[in-house]
């Protein structure tokens, strides 16, 4: 894939880790669902990096997160995609050790985004969903990609995880 996109373009300076499913088991140990997301939501992220590393110098990579993967975030059901978040947020903030100056390494932590992994949801389960965030509403997927662009363009940003969960951390849900 690499090798097809640096013929096409002088420089490959800019890399996004988006790829990531979620999926949630009554089972907290379910080795199965914990390997299915190990390799998507972790494994995918290094190996693609890997990759990309052969052919970029000086650049950027931001890795998309998530809230769930911060301290004290996710539910029980959840636990293997918020343990596999949270090993990507590590992952970032050592990769970014290990490649500065010359490559920086962020990463995005969305709370809950409209995307197509929703499905498809009444008005009334949108309102329910949104309402757990203290902007009252989801977050639309062109604010987590304008997060994105924040950190390609900043110069002075290595190891963060920035997070843009429409105040979803501060808010209690009961």
């Amino acid at each position: 894939m690499f090798s097809e996109i640096s013929s096409k373009f002088s420089k490959l300076d800019i890399l996004v880790n988006n790829a990531g499913i979620y999926e949630e088991s009554q089972n907290k140990n379910d080795t199965k669902l914990f390997e299915k997301l190990f390799q998507t939501n972790f494994l995918g992220a290094v190996r693609i990096t890997e990759q990309f590393l052969k052919y970029c110098d000086e650049g950027k990579i931001v890795n998309v997160s998530s809230i769930h993967g911060e301290l004290g975030h996710g539910k029980p059901e959840g636990i293997a995609y918020a343990s596999l978040k949270s090993a990507l947020n590590s992952y970032t903030r050592i990769l970014a050790k290990s490649l500065s100056p010359k490559i920086l390494v962020n990463a995005v932590a969305p709370g809950k985004t409209l995307t197509p992994e929703w499905g498809k949801l009444t008005p009334e389960e949108k309102t329910i969903i949104g309402n757990t965030q203290l902007i009252d509403r989801f977050i639309e997927p062109n604010e987590v990609a304008d997060s994105i662009v924040f950190l390609l363009k900043n110069d002075a940003m290595c190891g963060s995880i920035l997070t843009i969960d429409g105040g979803m951390g501060l808010k209690v849900v009961s």
